[in-house]
């Protein structure tokens, strides 16, 4: 259920990469381990996040990293994406990652029934796969970045 809330806005430093909705899997399995190891120790204020810019012609355009308000020097391996604070819809995604679509649907449709327009899609992966195996109990929170309020 979509529900909406006030963003704060946050610091996202990671990489930008693109993949094919096949391989996106894989994509996160080479890119946020490399991520998290850039960040100076203590330093990550959050969950693995992910930044879906776009989705054309069945390739991600997203950016995979880590919550924190440390900045990276111009030579670090890793670049920092600002969300800004503002309106959003969130919702609560409990189950394995291929059923993330079903909460898709459910921000889209909110969205659209309210006439807002999302600027960027959030996921926060609340839950570390590694420390519990069971995909049903896995936790995603999906936010829609919004754009302007629900037309008059």
């Amino acid at each position: 259920m979509a529900e909406h809330i006030d963003f704060p806005g946050e610091s996202i430093v990671g990489r930008r990469a693109q993949a094919p909705e096949t391989e996106i899997g894989a994509l996160f399995d080479q890119v946020a381990p490399g991520a998290y190891g850039e960040i100076p120790e203590g330093r990550v204020t959050g969950p693995l996040t992910a930044v879906y810019h776009s989705f054309t012609g069945g390739v991600f355009d997203v950016t995979i990293g880590f919550p924190t308000t440390w900045r990276p020097g111009p030579d670090a391996g890793v670049t920092v994406f600002d969300l800004p604070a503002g309106p959003a819809l969130r919702a609560l995604h409990t189950g394995p990652y291929d059923s993330l679509r079903e909460t898709y649907d459910d921000l889209e449709r909110a969205a659209r029934e309210q006439e807002l327009v999302p600027t960027a899609a959030v996921e926060r992966y609340l839950t570390d796969p590694g420390a519990n195996p069971d995909p049903a109990t896995w936790q995603t929170e999906v936010l829609f970045l919004l754009e302007g309020i629900p037309a008059a």
